[in-house]
């Protein structure tokens, strides 16, 4: 069990043959260290297979067969929405598949004396793909949120992402994302107060942390339908709330704010302004970036002019 990469987070890319490999070594394992309690029926029943000596020593992982483990499907999906997202993927099930990965981690052993099984290394992938499960769940209500226009301080609060969960949806280690984290301005992320008796928890504001994302060459972003915001560009809170709207569309469907400057022909300060702070008084430019992101122009245009700085 002296993996000299165990603890370091996020050594490697996360890659679905990986974890579809470490988890069946991992359940025949586990039939092993059931079968050694007494319970063979339930090894069996776990494993779909006779035991005979060793699961270990007759079995290769590659012959189980997965497809009939409700954990290792939810394992798959979750895999899918987090790396290989896809316009219109359904996101209804993240709670439950998360849920049911987090069930899995808490019944695989921590070791296995005597065999060379890293049940550690194949925990610690487990505990990623679950942090980048989360956060892409949390990014989901945040989208939702900015598209019902629902975004005061008590529902900002429930965007918060952790540093393992940035880390992991972005296929980075915790420490690099660490070092981009500060409470002032001079970092890239801001961090945001810790929930009550969570001091070491590290946080970041979730619109804050999506940008920043967007710039890294591992995060993928889910498409988003123009169609879901159109009530919000009409009808924006304020000015500040349809910044948001038209950031998370562009970076979403678009690319970084550099690529939205490229795209619009304007100084990447300017876009960074509208996003942050809101769009200026100008119906122009309004209209061109409606046109970019498949927005009504009319409504954008009413709604910066209406609100715009």
């Amino acid at each position: 069990m002296n993996d000299p990469s165990y603890g370091k987070t996020m050594g490697s890319l996360l890659t679905l043959s990986e974890l579809r490999q470490d988890l069946a070594t991992a359940i025949l394992a586990m039939g092993d260290l059931i079968h050694l309690i007494g319970r063979s029926d339930l090894a069996e029943q776990l494993v779909g297979a006779p035991q005979g000596l060793s699961y270990l020593d007759n079995m290769e992982p590659e012959a189980l067969d997965l497809t009939s483990l409700e954990a290792a499907q939810a394992m798959e999906r979750l895999y899918h929405v987090c790396f290989e997202p896809k316009l219109g993927m359904k996101l209804d099930a993240l709670g439950g598949d998360l849920l049911m990965l987090e069930g899995l981690i808490g019944a695989l052993p921590s070791e296995f004396p005597g065999e060379p099984v890293n049940l550690p290394r194949t925990k610690e992938r487990l505990r990623r793909l679950h942090s980048a499960g989360w956060a892409r769940s949390t990014i989901a209500f945040m989208t939702r949120s900015i598209a019902d226009g629902d975004i005061d301080e008590g529902s900002r609060r429930c965007w918060a992402l952790t540093v393992a969960e940035i880390a992991a949806i972005a296929q980075m280690d915790e420490r690099s994302v660490r070092n981009k984290v500060g409470p002032a301005s001079r970092t890239p992320l801001r961090s945001v107060p810790h929930p009550l008796g969570m001091s070491r928890l590290v946080q970041v504001d979730g619109f804050e942390a999506f940008g920043w994302l967007i710039g890294r060459r591992m995060f993928r972003p889910v498409p988003l339908d123009p169609g879901v915001f159109q009530k919000a560009v009409a009808s924006p809170v304020d000015r500040h709330h349809l910044g948001m709207v038209l950031g998370i569309l562009g970076w979403s469907n678009i690319g970084p704010t550099n690529y939205l400057a490229k795209r619009l022909g304007w100084m990447v300060g300017e876009v960074e302004g509208w996003i942050k702070h809101g769009p200026t008084k100008e119906e122009t430019k309004a209209r061109k970036l409606a046109g970019l992101l498949g927005l009504d122009p009319d409504a954008l245009a009413a709604s910066v002019v209406r609100l715009g700085r």
